[in-house]
């Protein structure tokens, strides 16, 4: 599901792994079906620690890297 979009709400502001918006584009490679930020191209989460993050932030119209 891609929702064009002219600007997030969320740009910039820190989001959970279930938050949602109308501007989600899916991962390329998500094996995860919700439409939420957790799958989201633009959400960035910090995913080099050794514990799951509950937070990141939302760097629309920035992909992050997959």
């Amino acid at each position: 599901m891609e929702e064009s979009c002219s600007e997030c709400r969320l740009k910039n502001q820190e989001i959970t792994r279930f938050t949602s918006c109308p501007c989600f584009v899916q991962r390329k490679y998500s094996l995860g079906g919700d439409i939420i930020c957790w799958f989201c191209q633009y959400a960035h989460y910090d995913l080099e620690k050794n514990t799951l993050p509950e937070k990141g932030v939302c760097c629309y119209p920035k992909k992050q890297p997959l």
